[in-house]
């Protein structure tokens, strides 16, 4: 003869696999709203790649303009001028390279800019010349994002401190990279 189940077993299994399901659909709401869990739409791993990557690649491209000065031997200041405080480092020019090819993205030796990191203004550079020292920065559109935050936070262990200048306390979050340090003062242009 048979023994015939209690009605009520099975109960627990059937509670687990609710709250599973439960559990998956709340999942794929906060996932599919918002990108992460901070409340911003700005991941800071990808700040912090984009800012690593752009900022070596915009250093690497003004000393790669050095270096073509240095060859050519003939020039007073080998690294790119800029105007007032900054250039946008997009519209740059090498006095290195040949006539008529000068922009240092699209001249005598060409490279693709990318744009900026999400939630930031364009990049600039300041040639403040040897005393004031020659530097890169970028500022966030909204310094206050926290996901903004804590990508400036991740990518500010990856320079030293003799390159960067960045403060997190700062309420304007500016992310400034030396490109030569100055020998006096520095310039209030590459200053936090």
């Amino acid at each position: 003869m048979k023994n015939r189940l209690a009605l009520n077993s099975g109960i627990a299994i059937g509670m687990i696999l609710f709250v599973i399901a439960l559990l998956g659909v709340i999942a794929i709401a906060i996932s599919a709203s918002s990108g992460n869990f901070m409340g911003t739409t700005i991941v800071p791993d990808r700040v912090a790649h984009d800012m690593k990557s752009q900022a070596n690649l915009i250093r690497n491209k003004i000393l790669e303009c050095y270096t073509y000065g240095y060859d050519r031997g003939e020039l007073a200041d080998k690294y790119p001028s800029s105007t007032g405080n900054g250039t946008a480092v997009d519209s740059l020019d090498c006095p290195a390279y040949t006539s008529g090819q000068q922009n240092l993205w699209t001249g005598q030796s060409p490279a693709a800019f990318p744009p900026p990191p999400a939630g930031f203004g364009p990049w600039y550079y300041v040639n403040a010349g040897a005393n004031g020292g020659r530097c890169v920065r970028i500022q966030p559109n909204t310094p206050s994002d926290v996901g903004i935050k804590n990508g400036l936070a991740q990518v500010s262990v990856a320079f030293s401190a003799n390159e960067l200048v960045y403060d997190s306390s700062s309420s304007s979050q500016r992310f400034i990279l030396w490109i030569t340090r100055p020998n006096g003062s520095a310039s209030a242009d590459c200053g936090s």
